[in-house]
């Protein structure tokens, strides 16, 4: 018979399991470990490029070693089509999601390119990382151009398809290409993103944004334009 002031046992055991940690299962460890390692790639392609890193290397960044790693991506190459996988999938959610809150076509646009450069500027590895394997990829990675192209034609597809926006709405003149328009504003982007990984010192990257988005509000915006010729004076 229990005391009137001892607690009940079921309480107790409630109590004690809910306060100990719950041990991860082998899965979570796996992902755990697979992110962690993904990451660490990613930080050693931005500050040395995908050549000069090894799976070794991966390993002590990630805190593991380098044959857990090929045993999880089979082989170097392996691990970079899974970091570019992952990197595509940022930047088109970063399309996708950056600028919803602005009141215009132009506006987004330009929240678009200030996210691009910006994430540069802060030195974000995902992005530097994907802009040096861009730079190898067109010399000594080719292994990487099929992901590459994906990656810059579905970015392109996001930034027609809002221009085309604009002009069906009237935002936008009429006589608007947008197709090239995308095409000015992705080169731009990975253009100065290339030359701010070979000299930072000189790359001003937000010089180089205000400068693309003044060209494309007289470029872009309706009351810029008058039976086919320029009439803004922005």
């Amino acid at each position: 018979m229990h005391a009137a002031n001892q607690p009940d046992s079921r309480f107790v055991r409630a109590n004690n399991e809910a306060a100990a940690p719950r041990r991860r299962t082998q899965e979570q460890r796996r992902a755990e470990s697979e992110e962690a390692m993904l990451r660490a790639a990613e930080r050693l392609f931005a500050r040395q490029g995908y050549q000069r890193t090894t799976l070794t290397q991966v390993g002590t960044e990630a805190g593991y070693t380098g044959g857990l790693v090929s045993h999880r991506f089979g082989s170097k190459e392996g691990l970079l089509k899974v970091v570019l996988a992952r990197l595509t999938a940022a930047q088109v959610a970063l399309g996708m999601t950056v600028g919803l809150d602005a009141t215009s076509h132009l506006a987004r646009i330009e929240d678009v390119i200030d996210a691009h450069l910006e994430a540069l500027q802060r030195g974000d590895a995902a992005s530097l990382a994907l802009h040096a394997i861009m730079g190898e990829a067109m010399a000594s990675v080719p292994e990487a151009r099929d992901a590459i192209r994906m990656l810059n034609h579905l970015v392109l597809n996001q930034l027609t398809s809002l221009i085309s926006s604009g002009i069906e709405q009237g935002e936008f003149g009429q006589d608007i290409d947008a197709t090239s328009t995308a095409k000015l504003v992705l080169g731009t982007l990975r253009g100065s993103a290339l030359q701010y990984l070979a000299t930072p010192d000189y790359t001003d990257l937000e010089g180089i944004g205000g400068a693309l988005k003044h060209m494309l509000a007289r470029g872009l915006l309706a009351d810029c334009w008058q039976d086919g010729r320029r009439a803004c004076r922005r």
